[in-house]
């Protein structure tokens, strides 16, 4: 099973946010071993659609959206995507949590992997 990394860029974008760089390293560290990829097959840019990257990507946006307060385009530059998609991935969670598109699994991860990181937080 290959190595779950972060890679160097991620440092040069979080530096901006120095406070945050750990919880930031942690939410895109448990995201992805959650769904079993590493950073970079999640920031690939293919033609290929891949559901779990595009939900892995938006849960991962949304929690540094809300507890690493990082902007839009912040984000965008972390996962290598233009800041117009990351508008979207965070809309999507929106709606969810408005129960506008009530997908539960997704909801259960999301409110897991806030409680997870509240714990970390609180820890360091």
């Amino acid at each position: 099973m290959a190595k779950k990394t972060i890679s160097g860029e991620l440092l040069e974008v979080l530096l901006e946010s120095r406070s945050n760089e750990s919880v930031s390293r942690f939410i895109i560290a448990s995201v992805c071993k959650e769904y079993d990829i590493t950073f970079d097959e999640l920031i690939k840019s293919n033609m290929h659609y891949d559901s779990l990257r595009v939900e892995a990507s938006s849960i991962i946006s949304y929690l540094l959206y809300t507890h690493c307060k990082l902007t839009q385009v912040q984000i965008g530059m972390l996962l290598k995507k233009d800041n117009s998609v990351i508008s979207k991935y965070l809309k999507r969670i929106n709606l969810l949590n408005e129960k506008f598109q009530p997908d539960f699994v997704i909801s259960k991860r999301i409110k897991s992997f806030d409680e997870i990181i509240k714990n970390y937080k609180s820890s360091t």
